[in-house]
């Protein structure tokens, strides 16, 4: 994250830290994850929305956007891009969460379930994949051609929550 970004605004924090031990009890109002959960194990996804919970003032907010896999075409897809990466660059991601295992985690952290919503898309081997994990030309086109197509679905979710009074 580009910190330069915040430094114009007083009350926001840039918090760079581990989340899973970072603990600072009602001290924020707000706050958001982007794209985290699929980096942790279920365990460790709890520990983590434990202590936003903890970290948030009573009322706060806090916004959890992540990739979830909720249909198994697209599960596949990822997974067979995934096993390609590896091959290229021994990049292992863990799984991404499925929904309702995401909102039930958010739940069972104390966490009141505001909103959420899902948002279907589709991603682009040239673009995502090839910037995302540095991959040469030549590693995307071959992806491509062992898929047969440039573009798959993915979807992300969108969760946001408040710790209650």
């Amino acid at each position: 994250i580009d910190k330069s970004r915040f430094k114009k605004f007083q009350n926001i924090a840039n918090i760079k830290a581990n989340v899973i031990s970072y603990r600072k009890k009602d001290k924020y109002d707000f706050a958001i994850s982007k794209l985290l959960m699929h980096f942790l194990t279920e365990k460790k996804q709890l520990k983590f929305l434990k202590n936003a919970y903890y970290n948030l003032k009573p009322g706060g907010y806090f916004l959890l956007i992540n990739f979830v896999n909720d249909d198994k075409k697209s599960y596949s897809t990822r997974m067979k891009i995934m096993g390609i990466i590896y091959g290229y660059k021994k990049i292992v991601r863990p799984e991404n969460p499925i929904s309702s295992k995401l909102l039930k985690l958010c739940r069972k952290s104390g966490f009141k379930i505001v909103r959420y919503k899902k948002f279907n898309y589709y991603l682009s081997v040239d673009d995502f994949y090839k910037n995302r994990f540095k991959l040469t030309g030549s590693q995307t086109k071959s992806i491509i051609h062992i898929l047969r197509f440039n573009h798959h679905r993915s979807a992300q979710i969108g969760i946001l929550m408040q710790k209650p009074l």
